[in-house]
């Protein structure tokens, strides 16, 4: 199965308000229940009072890009997104606590090793795995897990930010 992530939404989930070259979005991945959902919002608009209930996975940042004039750039853009969540999900500590968190970074960093952004480096060692990020030569690691259909089944489809 091959997981693709979607590009940034070109509206606000708040305001609706269409985003703009050069804005500032703030992208949220929140977990409601059984539920997950990809949240893009200005960053002029969340606020604690704006701010999602439900349990955010992961956050982060990004400047507003022109349209991708080619399917290239698209496919470029959508990359960037796909590691921009992964960044985000290995610097967030309590990722270890969760299993479906974990099952995520997995799924992405498999993700990202297939793209060349990602390297293996050796082989898993006490349930971990170490990666470098080709961009930055910057070692990270991931617990590795046992993906199991149900979690595939039950995290992969829910994703607004994933199609299969």
């Amino acid at each position: 199965m091959d997981w693709t992530t979607k590009p940034l939404a070109r509206v606000s989930s708040l305001s609706g308000q269409p985003f703009n070259e050069g804005d500032r979005v703030v992208s949220l991945l929140r977990r409601d229940g059984e539920l997950f959902e990809r949240l893009d919002y200005l960053e002029s608009e969340l606020t604690a009072e704006t701010m999602p209930g439900g349990e955010i996975l992961g956050r982060w940042n990004r400047v507003v890009k022109p349209a991708p004039a080619s399917q290239k750039q698209a496919r470029e853009q959508e990359l960037a997104g796909a590691e921009e969540m992964f960044l985000a999900l290995v610097a967030d500590e309590q990722a270890e606590e969760d299993p479906d968190r974990l099952a995520l970074l997995q799924m992405l960093a498999l993700t990202l090793e297939r793209r060349r952004v990602l390297k293996a480096l050796g082989q898993a060692q006490d349930g971990v795995q170490p990666y470098l990020h080709l961009p930055t030569k910057t070692e990270m690691s991931v617990q590795v897990v046992d993906l199991t259909p149900e979690q595939l089944l039950r995290i992969g489809p829910q994703l607004p930010c994933f199609a299969d």
